[in-house]
């Protein structure tokens, strides 16, 4: 019987069809997860892409309304608005100063040199002058995001579509109300 098994198994037949849907089986539970893994891993590094995206535009977006809120209503055009720029300027006073210095302050939507895309400007001047890329990659879609509302008095929209390579556009969207002292 001993010799029999070996020969067998020496000149053998190869699996028998149990053992192949066994190891099929087994074989195929383990693509399974696999692929779940996988699949999870591409959705995670999705989610984190786009919370990124949202966490740029939205960091821009709180300068640009912090600035907003302390114009003065007299020294914003508008008539000028709908745009792709807008200037102001607000008062501004330090800790020891009881008198304030002017600063003129300017947003502007300007193109990306071979790019179809667009990149949010700040320009501050009146004091110590610069100049500060607040984000790039918005789509040309909202070509005119400073907006009045016609339906309140001193109040601006703010509408930006920033779209990042490899992740879906992000449209956010912000109303200021400037005070007016008078």
């Amino acid at each position: 019987m001993n010799l029999s098994f070996r020969k067998r198994m020496t000149y053998g037949r190869g699996f028998s069809t149990v053992e192949l849907m066994i190891y099929s089986g087994v074989i195929a539970v383990v693509a399974l997860f696999g692929a779940h893994f996988f699949k999870t891993t591409i959705a995670a590094d999705q989610f984190y892409k786009k919370a990124a995206a949202e966490r740029t535009i939205h960091k821009a977006l709180d300068i640009v309304v912090s600035d907003l809120q302390e114009a003065d209503v007299s020294s914003i055009h508008w008539d000028l608005l709908p745009s792709t720029s807008i200037q102001f300027s607000h008062t501004h006073y330090g800790v020891m100063v009881s008198t304030g210095a002017l600063t003129n302050i300017g947003y502007e939507l300007r193109p990306i040199a071979g790019s179809t895309q667009f990149q949010l400007v700040r320009t501050v001047s009146g004091g110590p002058s610069a100049e500060q890329i607040l984000v790039t990659s918005l789509d040309p879609a909202a070509s005119q995001p400073f907006q009045k509302d016609p339906s309140i008095d001193h109040m601006i929209d703010i509408e930006l579509i920033y779209h990042p390579a490899g992740v879906s556009a992000y449209r956010a969207v912000r109303k200021v109300a400037i005070e007016d002292p008078s």
